[in-house]
């Protein structure tokens, strides 16, 4: 669980040419997940818009949005 923070904090740090504490490699790092976690759900319904023509969207997407929700409600528990 703590590899990613230090993989990342090592990574960007050592870059910069500096040492951040803890709290600005924290801070860093969450605006990283939050950037990747919008780019990653664009691309999937990016990709739901690419594979499925207008009356399946309209018929699957509220089931493909509530099937993500649940299993985020389930897989945070």
């Amino acid at each position: 669980m703590l590899i990613a923070p230090k993989t990342f904090s090592g990574a960007s740090t050592h870059r910069l040419g500096y040492r951040a504490d803890a709290h600005t490699t924290g801070r860093a790092f969450f605006l990283w997940v939050s950037v990747f976690n919008l780019f990653v759900v664009t691309v999937f319904w990016g990709f739901m818009t690419d594979i499925f023509n207008t009356e399946q969207a309209k018929r699957l997407f509220g089931f493909i949005a509530v099937g993500g929700t649940l299993g985020a409600i389930v897989g945070g528990h």
